[in-house]
C-alpha cells in the first residue's frame, strides 16, 4: 500500500474525497494508516487478505464516516 495517495492523487481528482475502495485479496497482513488520508471512506472491503490481529482493524476507527467493512476470509485472533 506503499505509495497509495500519491498514486490516488495522480489518477482521481481530490483524491481525499474518496469514498470507496477495494483492497480485497491483497495478502495483506495489517491495515497501512495512509487509509486514513482518506478521512471521507464510506465503504472499505478488505476480504480474503491475511490480517490476523484485531489492533489493526481498530485503526479504522478514526475514520469517521466508514459505514461498512467486510473482512471475511481474514483470520482475525482477539490477541
Amino acid at each position: 500500500m506503499e505509495g497509495l495517495p500519491e498514486i490516488m492523487e495522480d489518477v482521481m481528482w481530490n483524491s481525499t474525497k474518496l469514498i470507496w475502495i477495494d483492497l480485497s485479496y491483497n495478502e495483506l497482513v495489517n491495515i497501512d494508516s495512509c487509509l486514513l488520508e482518506f478521512p471521507n471512506l464510506k465503504c472499505l472491503y478488505m476480504h480474503k487478505n491475511y490480517i490476523r490481529n484485531l489492533d489493526e482493524v481498530k485503526k479504522l476507527q478514526r475514520l469517521p464516516d466508514l459505514q461498512s467493512l467486510t473482512l471475511y476470509g481474514n483470520d482475525i485472533e482477539q490477541i
